[in-house]
């Protein structure tokens, strides 16, 4: 199971530069910029948004990670 947490998180990283590079390529002159981030320093968590509807998506994103996470855990328990 743990090279396949590797695996996942390889992906995961691999996507994410790849959404930036295409992101810096694009030729919209138009376009608008949001940002979110999120992050836990032990049980306190924290983030930075730049508008309200990137705050939704990020903790919507924080809660399907949280739940495949516990996921996880309860599969490996069985």
């Amino acid at each position: 199971m743990n090279e396949n947490l590797v695996l996942i998180g390889s992906l995961l990283i691999f996507f994410g530069i790849l959404l930036i590079f295409l992101g810096a390529i694009s030729d919209q002159k138009n376009s608008k910029v949001e940002w979110g981030f999120f992050g836990l320093i032990g049980p306190i968590p924290f983030g930075f948004w730049s508008s309200k509807k990137i705050f939704i998506l990020s903790i919507v994103v924080m809660i399907i990670i949280l739940m495949i996470l516990v996921l996880m855990r309860v599969i490996e328990w069985l």
